[in-house]
């Protein structure tokens, strides 16, 4: 498996946890809140297409989790717990998920929180075409037992549902907003915050107001606004000039000039792989790929260790996986099975190959205001039955969030 560099990000004042859903592995950089006020002022990189959480995807959660509950909350630990689901169980073969429903909660319009809007809002985000509502493909159905129990059926098992009912798939709107496109401009939800729409400019700044009347506990902050920047290096003298609390900073160059100010505090964060994975084990697409050898000779060959000092500073480490240490999924037999040996990798190439060579083509991601276009090489394979399979990871960055004195929003 090829070893790529995990980036790291900065995270910059508060609320830094809700932003390190915007990709990268980053730092943090921040400050009290707003100068000791109860407000929170977050600078991002990612834009809102749409408020709708049938248009949902995980770099722009922030904005969605401000005025939206989930199904359940996970945790940081990537624990889960409850949120308007109080309790859920797995049938013997899984592919069946009870869940009971909060009692007593309503959205902004009044409209009661029941299992007839579960089953609107999951029937709705899977039919919808948003760019995660493939995460509910395996849903085949949603039975409403009654007002507060529910049971999703599966197709088949989906070790992952818990998971997408804590994310985009669990967010829950008023059903009665479905008709026509309100929801793109007027978010209508469960969560601790509305919408303060006389202080919003859609697509630059989005300010939220806390509710009086929020179900759960209430958040530290009255008022919380996210403003949208283009570049870096605006967040990071909003950052020193005080004209905002928060940012996630994913930048090498801007992490190392942040970090000298004393007037900001910083904090890593692991939040992102980088890394090159070839999927094409058959050669459909690259015949060269069809020989193990081959990808085998493509992991030895790159210097994961220079791209991370060139590129990133230093900062990340090396892996031979995409799941970091913390997760469930990390297996330590697996890191550093590919060191960069240039004449392994000229010795496992059959020589066809090498006097031929072979090309291959990375399409790159559709580039967002949220993070650079980074290619989207997938034609990864598994060299062998091993645990080592032909993926060309880059290492796993840490990343830094700002630690502020106030306490942090509930949402991670």
């Amino acid at each position: 498996m090829k070893r790529t560099p995990r980036s790291t990000a900065l995270l910059a004042g508060a609320a830094a946890a809700c932003l390190v859903l915007t990709g990268c592995a980053g730092s943090g950089v921040g400050r009290s809140a707003s100068a000791g006020t109860d407000s929170l002022r977050i600078a991002t990189l990612t834009a809102a297409q749409s408020l709708d959480p049938a248009a949902a995807v995980g770099s722009a959660l922030p904005y969605f989790q401000a005025v939206y509950d989930t199904l359940l909350r996970r945790a940081p630990d990537g624990t889960y717990h409850p949120m308007l689901a109080t309790r859920w169980s797995w049938s013997s073969d899984r592919t069946q998920l009870a869940l009971t429903l909060r009692e007593g909660v309503e959205f902004a319009d009044g409209t009661p929180f029941d299992g007839a809007a579960v089953k609107a809002n999951m029937t709705r985000f899977k039919k919808g075409g948003g760019a995660s509502a493939k995460t509910l493909s395996v849903l085949k159905d949603v039975e409403v037992r009654d007002a507060h129990h529910v049971t999703l059926r599966l197709t088949n098992p989906d070790p992952a549902m818990l998971f997408y009912l804590s994310d985009a798939a669990g967010l829950m709107a008023s059903p009665a907003k479905f008709t026509g496109d309100s929801l793109k401009t007027t978010p209508d939800g469960t969560g601790p915050y509305t919408l303060d729409k006389s202080r919003t400019a859609l697509g630059t700044k989005y300010v939220y107001t806390r509710k009086k009347d929020y179900w759960g506990e209430e958040l530290p902050y009255r008022t919380l606004s996210m403003s949208v920047f283009d570049n870096e290096t605006a967040v990071v003298n909003g950052l020193k000039t005080g004209q905002i609390d928060s940012a996630l900073l994913q930048d090498a160059d801007q992490q190392a000039a942040i970090e000298a100010d004393p007037r900001l505090t910083t904090r890593k964060q692991s939040i992102d792989f980088q890394g090159l994975l070839l999927f094409d084990r058959a050669g459909a697409r690259t015949p060269a790929l069809r020989e193990a050898k081959v990808r085998q000779a493509l992991n030895y060959a790159i210097d994961r260790d220079t791209m991370l000092d060139k590129i990133r500073l230093g900062r990340g480490e090396t892996t031979d996986q995409v799941f970091g240490p913390d997760t469930r999924g990390y297996d330590k037999k697996l890191d550093h099975a590919y060191p960069h040996d240039p004449a392994k990798a000229r010795n496992s190439s059959p020589r066809r190959d090498t006097r031929r060579g072979s090309r291959s083509s990375c399409p790159a991601s559709p580039r967002s205001s949220a993070t650079p276009s980074r290619p989207r090489c997938r034609a990864t394979s598994r060299p062998s039955a091993s645990a080592s399979t032909g993926r060309a990871s880059a290492r796993r960055a840490p990343s830094r969030r700002s630690t502020p004195t106030a306490p942090t929003p509930r949402w991670s």
